[in-house]
């Protein structure tokens, strides 16, 4: 690899793609006979986090800070969709409550 890629266009395309998969996720959890915790966890390891984590180990370490945080915000809003917890509740908290580490 080229030693100044930073992979900021790859990442703000990539959280865009997986804030996008969480809406859809998000909406279907708020049916009122919505799908379990974990069968919505299992949607959103396949379904959203998966164009994140392929190739991750590749970006991660180029990256910048800004669009990392871009992708753990991604992150976060499908962690939120699969609990229902508040935006305000503490990151390792909502993982925890997840079950996505």
């Amino acid at each position: 690899f080229e030693n100044r890629a930073n992979f900021t266009q790859h990442l703000t395309k990539l959280s865009k793609t997986v804030s996008s998969r969480c809406a859809q996720l998000s909406s279907i959890a708020t049916v009122a006979s919505g799908p379990k915790p974990s069968a919505m966890r299992t949607f959103f390891k396949g379904y959203a986090e998966s164009p994140i984590l392929y190739g991750s180990a590749t970006f991660a370490s180029k990256a910048t800070k800004t669009a990392m945080h871009k992708a753990e915000v991604s992150q976060r809003l499908g962690v939120r969709s699969i609990t229902g917890v508040l935006p305000s509740t503490d990151v390792i908290s909502q993982h925890l409550e997840a079950n996505v580490l």
